[in-house]
């Protein structure tokens, strides 16, 4: 039986390159704060984590120096130190009392061993040039990553499965479309996530295909099952949900801006990390998200109540309260949303009050139009002109010449108004003439190219000017190059 902690029997591993999700705890320093421990990691113990499985005890960490390290989760002091890959280690899972793990580059085995006694077990090989990623259900190991005869690669992605206790190999699982990233298996069914930006799924038993799942841009990175559900995450950013029984898509999860590497499900949660160190929870039944945690992190894993960061590449992990940091979530959250319904007052506010100052301009400009004598409406006209407003001194004029005909103040009204008039005709006839200067200059620019291009055409060895020793796709280019710089020049 896998331990309670590897929640719903998932594969809790994520490798480096494809589904990074590592950590390893050594020298226990202090909590920071509450619901947070931080630990140091000694970077020569095993190099950079590459791959992470948990127990209700023990952490067991593979790293690029080619071992294994079994640590005690309470002290985080080395219980076992396994060597015997010969390449970094981009996969573990814990199953049955034994520790199952994948090789990557320069190595491509899956080796089995003894939790207990940490004792190497069985080494399993045939021909993998990676193992990406390995899983563990119903007494099956199942290994994925890419093929290769002798020291020559095969295109696409290779899937193996052997008999955890004996170790036969059942079966081969080709995707010539795509390498294998990442692999997962529940219900008696094997699911992968490949570079072609697919998920397939298999029968664990027969090792036949039963589908294949369409819906990501990019390449999927990772992939975990739980409650009858495949989730996946890929190069494009999101994460997708997917029925296991009919394939079909449940819902899309966007929130990340760079790649996601890492997934994870506990407690009714998902944890996923993308490649800028940005890491989400996410409500698994509503899909909403619960927090985010920007943290410059290399890889996470999560435990009942527990979230494991960690941190870059400066050897230190923190350990962090799954409550704790979705109320700090929902805390940002609602400060967000303050912020927001105080722009949105703020916005309505001012909306409010400039509705305020158009009320009240409309209304002082009826009141001008009104006006006993002209005096106040010429002076008024003249104050509208000033500040911009040809509209209504327009307005102004022509009703001084309607009401005062016979004022003298009439004739520098028709002054006023015909003035007006004239200017806005200048710079109506000002902005056609710019537009048609435009244009005409725009033409010539494309002719100049027309004919540059004509001479690219006509390149021959013996030509005298300097297009002569010049490459056609070069002279191309130029001509382009000329016409930009041209049209430039229009503007």
């Amino acid at each position: 039986m896998i331990p309670n902690i590897i929640l719903s029997k998932i594969n809790l591993t994520f490798t480096l390159r494809f589904a990074i999700c590592a950590i390893a705890l050594l020298n226990f320093v202090h909590p920071a704060h509450a619901g947070e421990h931080i630990f140091t990691l000694p970077k020569h113990s095993i190099g950079s984590i590459t791959s992470l499985a948990i127990t209700k005890d023990k952490i067991i960490a593979g790293g690029s120096l080619d071992n294994i390290n079994v640590l005690d989760l309470a002290s985080g002091s080395l219980v076992h130190n396994l060597t015997g890959h010969s390449g970094t280690v981009e996969s573990i899972v814990i199953a049955d009392g034994k520790i199952i793990s994948g090789g990557g580059l320069q190595d491509g085995k899956v080796k089995v061993w003894d939790l207990a006694s940490g004792s190497l077990l069985s080494t399993l090989s045939d021909n993998l040039g990676e193992v990406t990623s390995v899983a563990v259900a119903d007494g099956r190991i199942i290994a994925g990553g890419w093929l290769k005869t002798g020291s020559i690669r095969i295109d696409g992605g290779i899937i193996k499965v052997w008999d955890l206790a004996s170790g036969n190999l059942l079966h081969t699982i080709s995707n010539p479309s795509g390498i294998i990233s990442s692999v997962a298996s529940a219900d008696g069914k094997i699911v992968a996530g490949a570079s072609d930006n697919t998920i397939k799924v298999w029968d664990l038993a027969s090792g036949s295909l039963i589908r294949t799942l369409s819906g990501h841009s990019d390449s999927v990175k990772c992939v975990v099952m739980v409650e009858g559900k495949i989730i996946s995450g890929a190069d494009d950013a999101t994460i997708k949900l997917w029925d296991l029984a009919s394939g079909n898509l449940i819902r899309t999860l966007s929130g990340h801006s760079d790649n996601v590497q890492s997934l994870a499900v506990a407690d009714g949660k998902i944890f996923s990390r993308a490649r800028n160190s940005t890491i989400k929870v996410w409500d698994l039944a509503s899909g909403s998200l619960l927090s985010t945690i920007s943290e410059p992190s290399r890889a996470i894993a999560v435990a009942p109540g527990k979230i494991f960061i960690s941190m870059a590449e400066d050897g230190t992990i923190k350990v962090l309260d799954t409550k704790e940091v979705i109320i700090a979530g929902q805390r940002e959250a609602k400060a967000k949303a303050d912020v927001v319904q105080q722009q949105v007052k703020a916005e309505a506010e001012a909306k409010q009050r400039q509705a305020k100052v158009d009320r009240d301009a409309k209304q002082q400009f009826e009141k001008t139009l009104t006006a006993d004598t002209p005096q106040a409406m010429y002076l008024a006209g003249v104050k509208y002109e000033d500040n911009g407003d040809s509209g209504r001194a327009k307005k102004v004029y022509s009703t001084i010449m309607e009401r005062f005909p016979q004022d003298a103040l009439a004739i520098k009204a028709a002054d006023r108004l015909l003035s007006l008039k004239n200017a806005g005709q200048a710079q109506t006839s000002a902005a056609n003439q710019a537009q048609a200067n435009t244009s005409s200059c725009y033409k010539q620019c494309s002719s100049l190219r027309e004919s540059c291009l004509a001479q690219c055409t006509g390149l021959n060895a013996k030509s005298s000017n300097w297009l002569a020793s010049s490459d056609q796709t070069v002279c191309q280019a130029h001509c382009s190059m000329a016409e930009s710089e041209c049209r430039t020049g229009c503007r």
